[in-house]
């Protein structure tokens, strides 16, 4: 039974965020609330543990944050090269077939950010080629990907 109340505060985000459209930071919110309440309720959390994985939660958020940045410096410096309009001007010389295209972006180029930057660079690099290419059938998802990632327009983070 304990398993069923653990996952609750991931049910109470998923209904959120797919059956209300709320945003993720609204839906973490609610999340973090029940989790909160349940690990007071039902798992008889004290005040020293919930010290203590709070502390872990923020330190763990720093690490991802550190990934998060490191993915969009990757991502500005390619930006400011030129490299990212020059791979979607030149990927049609590949190949004219617009599915093999997305492939080679989603696949090949994510796997050599991959290896280069690690963690998230692949998806804050390859979406915005994705849209470079103004690829109908890819800008939906692309533009759902990086909307999610909190950017609506390239360097949307540099305020």
């Amino acid at each position: 039974m304990l398993p069923v109340i653990a996952s609750i505060p991931i049910l109470v985000i998923l209904v959120f965020m797919v059956g209300f459209q709320w945003g993720a930071a609204r839906a973490g919110a609610a999340g973090y609330l029940a989790a909160f309440f349940i690990a007071v309720v039902f798992f008889g959390a004290g005040s020293d543990v919930l010290a203590f994985a709070h502390t872990k939660a923020i330190l763990l958020s720093l690490d991802v944050l550190l990934i998060i940045w490191a993915a969009f410096l990757m991502y500005q410096v390619a930006e400011k090269a030129g490299a990212i309009k020059t791979i979607g001007r030149l990927l049609p010389s590949l190949t004219h077939d617009r599915g093999m295209q997305a492939l080679l972006i989603g696949w090949v180029f994510a796997s050599f950010l991959q290896g280069a930057g690690g963690f998230g660079v692949p998806v804050a690099v390859t979406a915005w080629v994705q849209l470079a290419r103004r690829s109908t059938r890819s800008m939906t998802g692309s533009r759902a990907l990086c909307t999610s990632m909190g950017l609506s327009r390239p360097g949307a983070l540099q305020k």
